[in-house]
């Protein structure tokens, strides 16, 4: 069975590439600038301190559309450390109660979840304010 976004072409399988201004096209441009934004803000991974292969770490899951962008909830972490916190939160979790508290993290978490779904406008809002930040 082939997925509902992809179609064939002599050479293979495509994805078809995302309407601009859907939905699924407001989160994916969220997603690279909450990611450009938050590697140069920490410039090195927030647990080891190393700075190769950053990537932007989310405390919470990004399932969590709600705090998916918030800048507190996503650090810089290179690419070991983040799939390591998965099975190992402790370290993270120092690191988000050292710089942030022990308030901020209840906060995320009471946050996370609320049963609010995200408007695209709300979506689009964050977008314009974080394209002006990058």
């Amino acid at each position: 069975m082939i997925a509902r976004r992809a179609y064939l072409s002599r050479s293979g399988f495509f994805n078809k590439p995302l309407e601009v201004d859907s939905r699924k096209w407001l989160i994916a441009e969220l997603d690279k600038y909450t990611s450009i934004i938050v590697r140069k803000r920490d410039r090195r991974c927030v647990t080891c301190g190393g700075r190769r292969s950053l990537q932007c770490s989310h405390f919470y899951s990004r399932r969590y559309l709600a705090i998916r962008f918030d800048l507190r909830n996503c650090n810089a972490m290179c690419g070991p450390f983040n799939r390591r916190h998965n099975h190992d939160p402790f370290p993270y979790m120092t690191f988000m109660q050292e710089k942030y508290g022990p308030d901020v993290v209840a906060e995320l978490h009471e946050l996370r979840m609320r049963p609010r779904k995200v408007t695209d406008d709300e979506l689009a809002q964050t977008l314009s304010q974080y394209k002006a930040m990058a």
